[in-house]
């Protein structure tokens, strides 16, 4: 009996999880390469950036609040591209 509490339990476990995995990756994506600095700065714990930006025209990308807030904000590759080094890098598709 205990087997098939199991059994039933991890399937539910793993049907529940199907849908997510297979909407694939969603979201901004980081496209760089040679990464020679790295900095980072901690804000207050009550400090919140979320997905404001709707349109791709109204990027700023001036201060790393701007480029996060963005980089949530993202909706397609192009957004993605102009995420990175302020769009600089070549398309790494090409």
């Amino acid at each position: 009996m205990k087997k098939i509490k199991r059994l039933a339990l991890l399937s539910i476990t793993i049907i529940s999880f199907l849908p997510a995995m297979a909407q694939g990756e969603k979201g901004g994506r980081v496209f760089s390469s040679n990464i020679n600095e790295l900095y980072f700065m901690k804000y207050d714990a009550g400090y919140k950036v979320k997905a404001r930006i709707t349109d791709l025209s109204k990027v700023e990308n001036k201060f790393p609040e701007q480029l996060l807030e963005s980089v949530l904000s993202s909706t397609s590759y192009e957004w993605d591209i102009l995420n990175t080094l302020d769009g600089k890098n070549k398309n790494p598709m090409d």
